[in-house]
């Protein structure tokens, strides 16, 4: 029976804070894993730091559509939540097998174990993927104010001071009113 061997991409990550022997020790890990398994592997890897670009991961994540399955020795093997989630997310949105070694997962053999994953990646996806909030416009924020009103307590004598007094603002916020609106002949 001629039977093919399943492509498995791997994926490895080191901080420059982690140990030399870190780097050697998960792409071991994923060696002798995918050769007990019958299992061909390509590993992309990246040096870098967490808030660096990662161009091992995105060759893996082009490298992916490709592959059988794609694998990690451990989760803290990511950098980041983020890669994490999105890691998950291309596998199993492509219906590619998931191998995370250190969790005892191998959706390849076991096929079963997907629908699980995909939740618990759904899970982390709706708790870390919240969408950033929109930054606050730069400068002071608008008064709520009357402008119409203001004017016509002007026109009909009031002093910027009074006027600010009974709207409860400044008498800047109230100059300032003035002066865009009528210029600075009717101060």
């Amino acid at each position: 029976m001629n039977e093919t061997k399943q492509n498995v991409v791997g994926y490895v990550y080191v901080s420059p804070r982690q140990p030399p022997e870190a780097f050697a020790t998960q792409k071991q890990q994923l060696e002798q894993y995918c050769s007990s398994k019958g299992y061909s592997l390509h590993i992309f890897d990246d040096l870098s730091w967490a808030r660096t670009p990662k161009p091992g991961l995105e060759a893996l994540l082009k490298a992916l559509p490709q592959a059988d399955a794609v694998a990690i020795a451990k989760l803290g093997a990511l950098p980041t939540k983020r890669l994490l989630i999105k890691f998950l997310q291309s596998a199993l949105d492509l219906q590619k097998g998931v191998i995370i070694l250190s969790l005892g997962i191998d959706t390849l053999a076991a096929p079963e174990q997907a629908a699980p994953l995909k939740q618990v990646a759904e899970a982390f996806a709706s708790l870390w993927l919240k969408p950033k909030p929109k930054p606050k416009p730069p400068g002071r924020p608008p008064l709520p104010l009357d402008v119409q009103r203001v004017l016509e307590l002007h026109s009909q004598g009031w002093s910027a001071r009074r006027i600010a007094i009974s709207m409860g603002v400044s008498v800047n916020a109230i100059l300032r009113v003035i002066y865009k609106n009528l210029g600075d002949k009717h101060v």
